[in-house]
């Protein structure tokens, strides 16, 4: 019988490499032989945690990358991100050549228009009224 760590990898290179959540609970459905407990997709949420060093449960191997917001990858799969060897360039419109990206502190940002939706207000502060404390009487003696 597989781990349950056997089965997401499994699931994830039947689902292409990369999949959302839902389906690697779906996967693992079918991969299974044995009956799912009423708590499997929780259990499967945890191992995949556990096994990613993106999660502040990470306490095993890294063998998960969060690739989105509930989409997860064998880590060994996910290309790695393109780094920039030199600084971005921009077209120079005067020469028609490429020349470094640089801002010009001299030019003013593009102005926004100001829309009613752009506009939030909110009160600057709260009160919330407060009841009167409950005072208890105690009987005169005479």
């Amino acid at each position: 019988m597989a781990t349950w760590v056997e089965d997401i990898v499994q699931a994830l290179k039947n689902l292409g490499g990369q999949a959302a959540l839902s389906e690697i609970s779906a996967e693992i459905a079918n991969i299974r032989t044995i009956p799912l407990n009423l708590t499997y997709q929780a259990t499967i949420r945890e191992r995949i945690l556990r096994n990613s060093s993106d999660s502040k449960s990470f306490s095993e191997k890294d063998i998960f990358k969060k690739v989105g917001k509930g989409k997860w990858a064998l880590r060994d799969q996910v290309q790695k991100e393109p780094t920039l060897d030199k600084e971005p360039t921009s077209i120079d419109p005067s020469t028609s050549a490429l020349s470094p990206a640089k801002p010009n502190p001299t030019q003013p940002l593009p102005a926004r228009p100001i829309t009613p939706e752009s506009i939030s207000i909110r009160p600057s502060s709260t009160t919330i009224p407060r009841k009167p404390a409950v005072q208890a009487y105690l009987p005169v003696e005479s």
